[in-house]
């Protein structure tokens, strides 16, 4: 009976740690359920004719709309898509052997049942983004093949999904880019695991990309960290380390130098830094954070995640702040005294 009570206990506390821990796995989203629509841009594009230009550009931006002209202008730098000359330039992309090669790749590699798989996990992330901004749409789902170039690419109304940005690092195709050109860390990045996870920090950071009030480093952490924490609110299942694009080994390593992180950070007195060289150094991609006397073996962007420890603590200790009040807070030194490492 002893017995009994006791692990009644254990699972009771338990119960209530992982809630505090996880504010956002019991949200009821009844209500505000959404279901995304999903298009297929690499199907599209190796399908159109583009010897008339005209006709090509009409017929993708009736189903694409702005995301087409993104995608020519941005995406693939081939030019502005109100040029017909654009899309002319666009069997050249088509026609490539190399990007060819890379469309059958994606079509092997990605099933139907795939995409199912990523359209449902992609409605339920969104279903909690709109249960908590009412009023922002529901952006569509645009799969594509972005020239290796973008693994997720949002706009206001769509987030696109670089295909062949997810191949695998050891994927033969993969494996022959130079690293050069795509360096081992991106490569390592090419795991589906990663997929909707970066298409909704994609969205998020869309979204946000106007809240940035002060332009030192200490702002920028804590933006980061109010983006990671949107992140928490549409992906309540996922492991910080996915979240992060690091692997449960690197996210080991952070949670245990957490204190020494710190230190580092204070140590150097770069907390109001304004200079982009230092920013970047602690919150760019990259093989490991390489600055002062942040080792090797670290993952890249520790400023990232010290700013989304720093917001989680503000957040526990403010439990009636709603994620719009979070976002409007100016005062990064105000969310700042709520961490404790």
């Amino acid at each position: 009976m002893r017995l009994r009570y006791v692990l009644f206990l254990f699972m009771l506390t338990f119960m209530v740690i992982s809630c505090e821990n996880d504010p956002f796995k019991s949200v009821d989203i009844r209500g505000s359920e959404v279901s995304v629509v999903s298009k297929h841009l690499e199907r599209d594009v190796f399908s159109t004719d583009f010897s008339n230009p005209s006709a090509a550009s009409q017929t993708l931006y009736h189903k694409y709309g702005e995301f087409i002209c993104r995608y020519v202008r941005d995406l693939l730098r081939v030019g502005p898509c109100n040029d017909d000359t654009t899309f002319l330039y666009m069997q050249n992309f088509v026609y490539d052997q190399g990007i060819q090669r890379i469309n059958a790749a994606v079509t092997e590699a990605f099933s139907e049942e795939d995409f199912k798989l990523f359209d449902d996990q992609f409605s339920d992330a969104l279903s909690r983004w709109h249960y908590f901004f009412p009023d922002s749409i529901v952006p569509s789902i645009v799969y594509m093949n972005s020239g290796l170039n973008y693994q997720a690419f949002a706009t206001d109304s769509s987030i696109g999904i670089g295909l062949d940005c997810y191949l695998g690092e050891d994927h033969p195709i993969i494996k022959e880019v130079p690293p050069d050109a795509l360096p081992q860390y991106v490569k390592e990045d090419f795991d589906r695991k990663y997929l909707v996870s970066n298409g909704i920090r994609d969205w998020i950071y869309m979204r946000t990309v106007y809240y940035l009030h002060e332009k030192d480093l200490l702002n920028k952490i804590i933006l980061e960290g109010k983006r990671m924490y949107l992140l928490d609110a549409c992906l309540p299942e996922v492991a910080d380390s996915i979240k992060m694009n690091w692997t449960s080994e690197q996210m080991l390593w952070a949670e245990t130098n957490e204190g020494q992180i710190w230190e580092e950070l204070a140590r150097q007195e770069v907390l109001f830094e304004t200079k982009l060289m230092v920013i970047n150094k602690w919150t760019d991609p990259g093989p490991f954070t390489n600055t002062g006397a942040i080792p090797a073996e670290s993952p890249s962007q520790l400023g990232i995640w010290m700013g989304w420890r720093i917001v989680r603590d503000y957040m526990k200790q403010n439990r009636v702040v709603t994620l719009q009040e979070l976002m409007d807070e100016k005062n990064a030194q105000k969310i700042l005294k709520a961490y404790h490492p």
